[in-house]
């Protein structure tokens, strides 16, 4: 009896401690599925919201390309903004290769600037007045370039929005960790789609791994990702660090993408490493139309461009009139000659 007992005690142990077992064993699973769920509803919502108030910064950026332990690039990017004009000033800060760049708009036309180095005064390469196809050009490309106010909703290079939305993109796990001392959630996903065709945009993030930060409008803190290109197949790694500054919208200081490109027959490979230091602030006075026009960068204003465009249609209607007027005297010389040809014979 006393061994039938004993025998039972520990059957009865052994199911318990298994019970337990995998009731541990499925509460990762769950908080996991739950965490992923939570992400998928939560993240896309906080980006765009995050987005919004980014188009609040202004300031600069300091780009810094490396390639094989070369420096290639190094330019300093500057933001500023009202509500109705923007300004993008490029100047590189290589010596002796400093060309810079303005891209420009306000009410009444849009420009772009150049010059050769940081000491020469700028050239006019472009303009377009208010609604006109130079116009839009100008303001898409400026669009482009002030992407780095938002860089914590980058990848490489794509925008966090876009690479959820793609029908490939698949979350595989998601779970809390700490990253040097702050609680982050990492996402691993997969991405797996073919290179495009001719003309077709690339997105050439085929996996990766995000580490997010769930409390500040989800915001991107690091990453790894490899990436696939028509002749070479990349690694890249992202690590960003934040400027000092509270709420639940955080402001970038430092961004440190690395890159390892190795080529289809892995004969070749290319390392790059690409730095970026952040001034940004949120706006808090606007500064005056007159710093966003031509005048600010020592050009003449562009005649016709500094006031609404007026209508015509009353020089039209004159020159359509005068224009009859002539015809009507045309035609009558003309059949007025021909009678009297006809007297003749």
């Amino acid at each position: 009896m006393l061994h039938f007992t004993s025998f039972s005690f520990n059957i009865f142990s052994l199911t318990t401690i298994l019970s337990v077992c995998l009731c541990l064993d499925r509460q990762p699973a769950v908080a996991s599925e739950q965490l992923k769920a939570r992400f998928e509803k939560e993240a896309p919502r906080c980006w765009q919201k995050y987005r919004d108030w980014c188009d609040r910064l202004e300031g600069t950026a300091t780009v810094t390309s490396i390639r094989g332990g070369v420096m290639k690039a190094h330019e300093r990017f500057q933001y500023t903004h009202n509500a109705s004009c923007k300004l993008l000033i490029r100047q590189s800060q290589i010596k002796h290769a400093g060309t810079g760049q303005v891209l420009g708009y306000n009410a009444n036309y849009a420009f772009v600037l150049q010059r050769k180095s940081n000491d020469r005064p700028w050239v006019l390469i472009s303009i377009g007045r208010a609604e006109s196809k130079e116009y839009g050009q100008i303001k898409n490309e400026l669009e482009k370039g002030s992407r780095f106010l938002a860089t914590l909703l980058f990848t490489w290079p794509d925008e966090l929005g876009d690479l959820v939305k793609m029908d490939s993109f698949r979350v595989l796990s998601a779970k809390e960790i700490e990253r040097q001392g702050t609680a982050l959630v990492q996402v691993e996903f997969d991405n797996p789609h073919p290179l495009p065709g001719a003309g077709e945009e690339l997105v050439p993030i085929q996996n990766g791994t995000l580490f997010l930060d769930s409390k500040r409008s989800w915001s991107l803190r690091a990453g790894e990702f490899k990436c696939a290109y028509s002749d070479t197949k990349s690694i890249v790694t992202l690590e960003m660090d934040l400027a000092e500054f509270p709420g639940e919208n955080p402001i970038p200081q430092r961004r440190l993408a690395k890159s390892v490109s190795r080529s289809l027959d892995g004969t070749v490979e290319y390392k790059r490493e690409l730095r970026s230091e952040f001034e940004l602030s949120v706006q808090t006075r606007l500064p005056a139309d007159d710093d966003f026009k031509l005048s600010a960068f020592g050009l003449p204003e562009p005649v016709g461009m500094t006031g609404p465009r007026r209508s015509f249609w009353y020089l039209w209607t004159g020159g359509t009139g005068i224009l009859c007027v002539v015809l009507a005297v045309a035609v009558a010389r003309r059949r007025k000659g021909k009678a009297r040809q006809g007297g003749i014979l």
